[in-house]
């Protein structure tokens, strides 16, 4: 089977910026605390998200159902 070609007039790529300058984009979790959704699989249940937190705290030990992981993209986390 050969590559089907791509209409003319459609992207090569389709990409959004994953931090949005819109806030209406955020989901409010808690005081300072939104989540933006990524990804949602509804067959293996995996999902991937971007957290936004305006202030310091500690997160209170949880649980996951499956591997998290986490990475800083702008500010620290100690």
């Amino acid at each position: 089977m050969g590559v089907i070609p791509i209409s003319a007039g459609v992207p090569q790529e389709i990409a959004v910026p994953a931090v949005p300058d819109d806030d209406r984009l955020w989901v409010p979790q808690a005081p300072d605390v939104w989540f933006r959704p990524l990804m949602l699989n509804t067959i293996t249940g995996q999902w991937c998200n971007l957290l936004k937190v305006t202030r310091a705290g500690i997160v209170s030990r949880h649980r996951h159902p499956s591997a998290v992981f986490g990475y800083v993209i702008k500010g620290r986390w100690k």
